[in-house]
């Protein structure tokens, strides 16, 4: 994610800043197993690890800046 951050970047777009805070919240700690449940989860196992997803925001860069 930071690579990609950085790649972006130097494409002359903007990243907003990522949140790697993995939060406080009781659904913050709750690891959803095998079979998963139909409700949302934030996290799922998986194998031996633990999954789950982020968001990137990205704001295209002006176009008087396109090539």
């Amino acid at each position: 994610m930071q690579r990609l951050e950085v790649e972006l970047r130097e494409l002359g777009h903007t990243v907003a800043p990522y949140n790697f805070n993995a939060g406080a919240l009781p659904t913050d700690d709750y690891i959803d197993l095998p079979p998963y449940r139909s409700s949302p989860h934030l996290k799922i196992q998986l194998d031996n690890y633990v999954a789950t997803s982020i968001g990137i925001i990205v704001t295209k860069r002006p176009a008087s800046l396109e090539a």
